[in-house]
């Protein structure tokens, strides 16, 4: 396991999740969080063509969606 993940649970118990981060800081410094829900919307997105929550009328997906904010000066 890395230093720089060491808050997480999941990292410890899913290796693909700690592989998939550490690929991601080589491109994106210092953005963990990102990178994990990057890593969720990609898991979601492969699921999307095979799995459906129906919900009445409709289906929910299962893909994570992210609205990001941040404040002027920060390196958008």
């Amino acid at each position: 396991m890395s230093m720089r993940t060491t808050n997480y649970r999941a990292i410890e118990k899913f290796p693909i999740l700690d592989a998939y981060l550490h690929h991601f800081s080589q491109t994106s410094m210092k953005n963990e969080i990102p990178g994990l829900l990057s890593f969720f919307f990609i898991q979601g997105q492969t699921t999307l063509p095979y799995i459906r929550l129906p919900t009445g009328e409709s289906n929910l997906e299962l893909r994570v969606n992210v609205f990001w904010i941040k404040h002027s000066r920060k390196g958008k």
